[in-house]
């Protein structure tokens, strides 16, 4: 019997640790390393320099090779900019269309789209609606994912660098995808 070649193997997390302030969530195994924020989100700069840090650690331990995938992923969950929770509008700059003929509206949404940025990477930005957070609140779910997949080697020196590139481009897209009236009330909270 043949074994399972290493590229279709799952990656699996082998070991996980966890970081009080902020609230990080590592994780490592074959083939994987992810570096997670658990609610509440700080800012980038505290985000980059931790992930910095714990790349950094984990080059000198574990000799990585060149990467199969490198990427920068916010999942972001919008609650109701008022007391309904209201149409996906409310939300995010968007409509969804499909034919006439069938129910309207629809129990849920969603919907995805690639954009790719050439050799630098390619916005997976995902939206649906509703969704419920763990409070049972109707929220609406922004999942955008900046990631380099195999291709051309991946530079591991210039990592730092493509992080705020792909942070800036999330940036601008999450910006131009949130409703205004969401936007302003989020901007007295947190900063992405």
């Amino acid at each position: 019997m043949g074994g399972i070649p290493d590229e279709a193997a799952p990656i699996v997390p082998h070991h996980r640790f966890r970081k009080r302030d902020p609230n990080l969530l590592v994780q490592t195994g074959p083939r994987l390393l992810t570096i997670n924020v658990l609610p509440r989100y700080p800012n980038f700069e505290v985000y980059r320099a931790e992930i910095t840090s714990v790349f950094n650690h984990y080059k000198a331990v574990a000799e990585p090779g060149p990467p199969a995938r490198v990427g920068l992923r916010y999942i972001n969950q919008l609650h109701s900019p008022g007391e309904k929770p209201g149409e996906i509008q409310s939300y995010l700059k968007c409509a969804v269309t499909y034919p006439r003929d069938l129910v309207h509206p629809p129990g849920e949404i969603a919907a995805r789209v690639l954009l790719p940025y050439g050799e630098f990477g390619t916005l997976a930005l995902a939206a649906s609606f509703p969704t419920q957070t763990p409070q049972g609140e109707t929220a609406a779910t922004l999942d955008m994912d900046f990631y380099w997949e195999k291709g051309d080697d991946f530079n591991l020196a210039e990592f730092p660098n493509w992080l705020q590139a792909a942070h800036d481009i999330i940036y601008t897209a999450f910006t131009s995808t949130v409703a205004e009236s969401l936007l302003r009330k989020m901007s007295r909270r947190v900063t992405l």
